[in-house]
Order: structure tokens, then sequence, then C-alpha cells
């Protein structure tokens, strides 16, 4: 019972392997007009360079507890020459850029 178990467990990681190694991290995408996205870049920024997102998608809320605030967490997705990027933000920031390639 345990054998099986482990080894569907194990078809099921090999099936999603793909999709999960598809996609990639980097730091800054160019936009169509030339323009660049990076991380640091503030939410005005990224609006300058890319324009406004197919998607905005809000992860996390902050919430203010007292004095300290907490921060935003956002997914905005563009569409690229090789893929799609997902711009994570948090608070105004741009944290990180995921690029998922067209299949």
């Amino acid at each position: 019972m345990m054998r099986t178990a482990i080894a569907g467990f194990f078809v099921l990681f090999l099936a999603a392997a793909p999709g999960m190694a598809g996609s990639w991290i980097t730091g800054s995408f160019r936009t169509a007009s030339g323009g660049l996205v990076q991380r640091g870049d503030t939410t005005v920024e990224v609006l300058l360079s890319a324009g406004e997102p197919l998607e905005r998608r809000t992860i996390s809320t902050g919430i203010a507890i007292g004095a300290i605030a907490g921060l935003t967490r956002e997914q905005w997705t563009y569409r690229g020459s090789d893929g799609i990027y997902i711009v994570t933000i948090v608070g105004n920031e741009v944290q990180q850029v995921q690029v998922v390639p067209y299949r």
C-alpha cells in the first residue's frame, strides 16, 4: 500500500515537473517600446515603462498594527515577446519578475 502511494506521488511529481521547470526568475525585462522594468522600480516607473498590466492580482493585503503598517503584495501580468511576465510588487516596489515562456 505504501509503495503504491509513493509511486503515485512520484508519477504526479514527474508530470508536474516540466511545467515548473519552464518558468524562471529574472531581474528585469524589456517592454515592446524599449523600456526596462527591473527589481526596485516603483509602481509609477513600471506603469510609465510598460503601461497598464493585462491583469492585477492582489496576493495579500497589508494590515496596520499600531504604528507598524503591513505591505500589500500584488502580481501584475504583462505579455512579452518570449512569454508572460509576472511582476511581483510589494508595497510600492518591484520585488521579482517571473517569466513563463509561450509553449
